[in-house]
Protein backbone atom coordinates (compact mmCIF):
# COMPACT_ATOMS: atom_id res chain seq x y z
CA UNK A 1 0.00 0.00 0.00
CA UNK A 2 2.84 2.10 0.13
CA UNK A 3 3.40 2.37 -3.29
CA UNK A 4 0.04 3.70 -4.06
CA UNK A 5 0.37 6.93 -2.82
CA UNK A 6 -2.58 8.17 -5.01
CA UNK A 7 -4.97 6.18 -2.96
CA UNK A 8 -2.90 5.81 0.53
CA UNK A 9 -0.72 8.36 1.20
CA UNK A 10 -1.52 8.65 5.33
CA UNK A 11 -0.20 6.66 7.59
CA UNK A 12 -3.50 6.54 9.37
CA UNK A 13 -5.85 5.76 6.07
CA UNK A 14 -2.92 2.65 5.82
CA UNK A 15 -3.70 1.35 9.54
CA UNK A 16 -7.52 2.27 8.79
CA UNK A 17 -7.49 -0.04 5.71
CA UNK A 18 -5.64 -2.67 7.32
CA UNK A 19 -7.95 -3.41 10.31
CA UNK A 20 -11.06 -2.56 8.38
CA UNK A 21 -10.15 -5.68 5.54
CA UNK A 22 -9.75 -8.59 8.68
CA UNK A 23 -12.78 -8.43 8.69
CA UNK A 24 -13.79 -9.48 4.93
CA UNK A 25 -13.68 -12.15 2.94
CA UNK A 26 -10.12 -12.07 1.05
CA UNK A 27 -8.93 -13.53 -2.56
CA UNK A 28 -5.18 -13.19 -3.23
CA UNK A 29 -3.90 -13.80 -6.54
CA UNK A 30 -0.16 -15.43 -7.73
CA UNK A 31 2.21 -15.44 -10.33
CA UNK A 32 4.41 -17.99 -10.28
CA UNK A 33 3.85 -18.65 -6.52
CA UNK A 34 4.70 -15.58 -5.57
CA UNK A 35 1.29 -13.56 -4.19
CA UNK A 36 1.19 -10.12 -6.87
CA UNK A 37 -2.42 -9.04 -5.74
CA UNK A 38 -5.66 -9.36 -3.66
CA UNK A 39 -9.20 -8.25 -3.35
CA UNK A 40 -11.15 -8.08 0.05
CA UNK A 41 -15.09 -7.89 -0.45
CA UNK A 42 -17.59 -6.05 1.87
CA UNK A 43 -21.07 -5.68 0.59
CA UNK A 44 -23.15 -2.53 0.73
CA UNK A 45 -26.56 -3.64 0.85
CA UNK A 46 -29.14 -0.17 0.86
Amino acid sequence: MKGLTEWFEAPEGIIACAKAVRSMPMFAASLNGRANGFIALSAHIH
